[in-house]
């Protein structure tokens, strides 16, 4: 969460130092009395364009930091949609300076807004068309009540690694602790949400295994004498190689 205030701040500042920049420059390079009635709306524009570069850019980073799984999810389309906005903004503002340095003319004004019309519709049409495409990945997705998703298998690793790292200080329990950030990273990177996942036997296995897992960590860190480390160590192993190959079954589907 504190990561995600960061880049709201950030986009916001961004913004801000963005737009009064190109209030400045708009307003020092172009005299008074040469400014022409569209002046101000084209300023205006420029500035809107800039809202949304930025806003794309803010949900990229807030896709690939925040907890909610609907969020998480846009962190796939969340890059070609910045690069979409991105290329919208610069052809609209390309076009609009072409119109503000030619001579005006009736059709000159047509095949402007012509451009700004057909460069809005298709950027409008591309972030639907990925946003479609998104709810059909996603759709499906029901991992019921006793199987975790990818992102709350992390999260219940993290826990248990950052559990074991504050408690325990000896060469055995950063072996495990290795090998837990290993497992968790490969959950995390290699597990992508999926209908096909969510039924898929393989990741049933991995979950039960990893919960198991966090089990054991608990007891272990509750000083249970029936818990051994390297026990630990090797259910752990066991588990990676079962994160690999539900991960590889899936790419080959």
């Amino acid at each position: 969460m504190a990561k995600a205030s960061t880049f709201r701040t950030t986009s916001i500042l961004g913004l801000l130092i963005s737009a009064a920049a190109v209030y400045f420059i708009a307003v020092i390079s172009v005299p008074e009395d040469s400014r022409s009635e569209f002046f101000w709306y084209r300023l205006v524009w420029t500035e809107v364009l800039l809202l949304m570069i930025w806003s794309s850019f803010y949900l990229y980073f807030r896709a690939t930091v925040d907890p909610l799984d609907h969020l998480k999810r846009m962190g796939g389309i969340a890059p070609t949609i910045c690069i979409v906005v991105i290329s919208y903004s610069v052809l609209s503002f390309i076009s609009m300076m072409l119109h503000a340095f030619v001579n005006e003319t009736n059709t000159g004004n047509r095949i402007h807004w012509i451009a700004q019309i057909v460069f809005l519709s298709g950027a409008a049409l591309t972030v639907l068309s990925l946003y479609k495409a998104k709810v059909g990945a996603s759709a499906g997705l029901n991992y019921g009540s006793s199987t975790p998703s990818p992102s709350q298998l992390h999260d219940m690793l993290a826990s248990c690694e950052a559990s074991l790292t504050t408690k325990c200080k000896d060469e055995s329990i950063s072996e495990l602790t290795r090998g837990i950030k290993r497992l968790r990273e490969s959950v995390k990177y290699s597990l992508n949400d999926s209908s096909s996942l969510a039924n898929s036997q393989e990741y049933h296995l991995v979950c039960a295994g990893i919960t198991e897992l966090c089990q054991s960590m608990s007891s272990y860190s509750d000083a249970s004498p029936n818990i051994s480390v390297d026990d630990l160590i090797s259910n752990t192993s066991s588990l990676l190689n079962q994160v690999k190959l539900a991960s590889k079954n899936r790419i080959r589907r």
